[in-house]
């Protein structure tokens, strides 16, 4: 997977069909790459690896 590679936010965003973003609100710091569905994979970036990694329903909150 593109993340376990990436040493830079670069490197994801480049895929322009993940549809890489950055989270506001309660989940500032994290960013977020579509699935499927309402489905999203969401992590922090730093120091050239992904951390807190975890696929959300963002319909579900």
């Amino acid at each position: 997977m593109v993340l376990a590679t990436a040493s830079s936010l670069s490197d994801i965003g480049s895929l322009k069909s993940v549809g890489l973003h950055k989270l506001k609100g309660d989940l500032a710091g994290f960013w977020a790459v579509s699935v499927n569905g309402p489905w999203r994979i969401i992590f922090r970036f730093a120091d050239a690896n992904a951390y807190d990694v975890e696929i959300v329903d963002y319909h579900q909150g």
